[in-house]
């Protein structure tokens, strides 16, 4: 199998359990706090993974880890509005953020090694994998038109990946 395909479903993995938490963390989190939480999230994962991958892929580089932040009104009701979410839905957008920058990684590593189209239809046939996990958690129930939807994104998958 190729490189670009495993890091196509894996970052298609990952973006299925990414829908899979935020539907979980809207449930009982408003659109205005699941965005305000994820994004400094958002930036310290996309911060620490990218200067890892880096320092990993450039021996010998050094990379300076000092950072500060300002104290500001923003930032004061950023972390004030974080405050009163509810602990399952803050603690289900956290995951679906870290998940997110993660398959984002991933889906770069595919696109380096394999043709845009076939990683596209690969990791973009995450809704089909959402709806199989969602299925067996108890999220959804089986449906006849979306079951046909599931085999028809395993059989682009399938027709992409073979050329």
């Amino acid at each position: 199998m190729e490189e670009w395909f495993l890091y196509s479903l894996a970052s298609c993995f990952l973006y299925s359990l990414w829908a899979i938490f935020s539907k979980l963390a809207s449930r009982t989190v408003d659109t205005n706090s699941f965005n305000l939480l994820q994004l400094p999230i958002r930036v310290i994962v996309t911060v620490f993974t990218a200067l890892h991958r880096t320092t990993k892929q450039i021996p010998g580089s050094s990379v300076s880890s000092s950072s500060s932040l300002s104290s500001s009104s923003s930032l004061n009701t950023i972390v004030n509005h974080i405050g009163d979410l509810n602990l399952y839905g803050s603690i289900f957008t956290v995951i679906s953020c870290v998940l997110s920058v993660f398959a984002s990684f991933l889906f770069s590593d595919a696109l380096e090694k394999g043709d845009a189209s076939s990683v596209a239809v690969v990791t973009g046939s995450y809704p089909a994998l959402s709806y199989i996990i969602s299925v067996i958690v108890g999220l959804e129930q089986i449906n006849l038109t979306k079951l046909l939807g599931v085999c028809l994104a395993i059989g682009s998958c399938y027709c992409f990946a073979i050329s």
